[in-house]
């Protein structure tokens, strides 16, 4: 049986150069000096393996058990979640916001056997997961422990360290696998389930198309219970052997410090970027960074823009899903780079654009024809990297494709455009509209922060469009009529939204995608 190629990995840089820092807690401070809490290599690989054989000897878990790790991202986080891999485990890294409720759906749902938490996480669920601990605790050691993270900091001597994570019993790490939550904006959300072969397909590809080397310092801000900040906070820089700077949140207090004194690669969310471009003070220097890129949503132009000529680094998009992973990037330095795109195609991964109208084959299954460059469509992936399936549902797949239900085009170099999202389009007098176009006009507004809009059903056969704004300066919002004007400047007809109205807030995912299956079309104030 194969091993998990990413433990190899973490045990060779454990080896190599175990001195080196893997991972180190963000500062607010521009300074390097500022001591703040870190893991050699060595103490990561150390740490892992410690709780590995604490997994399965002490806790008793077998192979293909779930443990769920509910914690902000700190240091003990990826020691948590390479520890359960490496014990052949599923591992279910969860959001330390989620509601008691949807904490307990997801620990009856996933059947965990153990939890690593918050003192919150293991008080609420003590009674229903038989082996719990405080996220505190995986810091802990019988030995001198370092003042910093709380984990030894002398570890093994490189006499001492094994090849890989195979045990006496077996290499239980090729068992291992991620569940990872759905959107689950149709209904419940679904449980991803991401392999030890998918997860090491995805660092490669990552490793490969973003550049990652063991000489960059990755600032990784985006929560490790999310795909994107795992893929590229945890997958990707153990695989190339990267130090790792890591954050909690959105908070520019802390990334404008690190980007200022280090970070070299940068993954972000538009909102991220639009702060940093429109920093009123003097913006932070960014001497080292040689790759900003951005997913979860699309980067506006004008964000694009105003980025470039404050900073004069190009932002690059990537694309992904939780079920198939990070699939393309557009790279920066490329001669015909297009920065509305969202590049090309990793390694091992395959795109198709599929027309949305199924058609009956001989059997009269449902099939798909897939279109050509330029075509618009709905967006099929098959990829090393993708899900197994969900966890006790039913999959779907067009020929081995994931529909992802996003809509696109490919150019005749296989770059791929994202141009909305096919089950977002609201039907309007028989029109197909889709809300991200509008979206996009009504965001190159001057005093528009944020944009979402809905349908608003008139009756059982009538729909029509509206707008809901939410300002860059609360004290100054848009007026309604501004609004209204740009988008018919712009739009079709029918495309024009019927209703404006402007919000303070709007709703946000941890990456800082508005959530608009959380947006209530229901009027509050400033409506016209």
């Amino acid at each position: 049986m194969d091993s998990m190629q990413l433990l190899d990995r973490l045990a060779s840089h454990a080896r190599d150069r175990g001195a080196t820092t893997a991972y180190r807690m963000a500062s607010a401070s521009s300074s390097q000096e500022t001591a703040t809490p870190q893991l050699s290599w060595r103490q990561l690989h150390d740490a892992v393996r410690a709780w590995r054989d604490r997994l399965l000897d002490h806790a008793r878990l077998g192979p293909g058990e779930t443990i769920l790790i509910c914690s902000p991202n700190r240091l003990e986080v990826p020691v948590a979640i390479l520890a359960g891999l490496a014990a052949g485990l599923r591992v279910l890294p969860v959001a330390p916001e989620l509601g008691d409720a949807e904490l307990k759906r997801l620990a009856e749902q996933s059947a965990a056997r153990a939890m690593i938490g918050t003192e919150s996480a293991v008080e609420l669920l003590a009674g229903n997961i038989p082996a719990v601990w405080n996220i505190d605790e995986v810091g802990g050691s019988n030995r001198p422990a370092c003042p910093t993270c709380g984990i030894d900091p002398g570890g093994s001597s490189p006499a001492q360290m094994t090849p890989s994570f195979r045990t006496a019993a077996g290499n239980t790490a090729a068992c291992a696998s991620l569940l990872l939550q759905s959107s689950g904006t149709t209904g419940l959300p679904k449980l991803v389930v991401r392999t030890a072969r998918s997860l090491d397909a995805a660092a490669l590809a990552i490793v490969r198309s973003v550049g990652f080397t063991s000489d960059d310092c990755v600032l990784a801000t985006l929560p490790l219970s999310h795909s994107y900040g795992l893929e590229h906070g945890l997958l990707a820089p153990v695989w190339a052997g990267s130090t790792v700077v890591l954050g909690r949140g959105l908070d520019l207090s802390v990334i404008a410090p690190e980007l200022a004194c280090g970070a070299t690669i940068f993954p972000t969310v538009p909102s991220i970027i639009e702060m940093l471009a429109d920093l009123a003070n003097q913006p932070p220097r960014m001497p080292r960074v040689r790759r900003i890129y951005s997913a979860g949503a699309p980067l506006p132009a004008g964000v694009y823009e105003t980025f470039l000529g404050r900073y004069g680094l190009r932002v690059s998009q990537l694309y992904g899903a939780t079920k198939v992973g990070s699939v393309t990037f557009n790279d920066p330095q490329q001669p015909d780079f297009d920065p509305a795109s969202v590049g090309q195609a990793m390694h091992g991964v395959s795109i198709r654009i599929l027309d949305p109208a199924a058609e009956a084959d001989a059997q009269g299954c449902a099939t798909h024809r897939a279109l050509g460059p330029g075509e618009q469509g709905q967006i099929a992936i098959r990829a090393a990297s993708m899900f197994d399936g969900y966890l006790n549902e039913p999959t779907s797949l067009y020929d081995g494709y994931f529909p992802t239900g996003d809509l696109g085009r490919l150019d005749a170099s296989g770059r791929l455009t994202i141009t909305g999202r096919l089950k977002l389009l609201i039907d309007v007098g028989g029109m197909k509209v889709n809300p991200l176009e509008v979206e996009s006009v009504l965001c190159e507004h001057p005093d528009v922060q944020a944009c979402v809009v809905v349908p608003i059903r008139q009756s059982q056969t009538v729909c029509r469009l509206k707008a809901i704004a939410m300002p860059r300066d609360p004290a100054h919002p848009p007026s309604v009529q501004s609004l209204r004007e740009l988008a018919r400047q712009r739009l079709a007809r029918y495309k024009v939204p019927r209703v404006f109205e402007i919000r303070r807030w709007l709703p946000r995912s941890p990456t800082g995608k508005v959530l608009r299956h959380l947006v209530d079309a229901a009027p509050t104030t400033g409506e016209t």
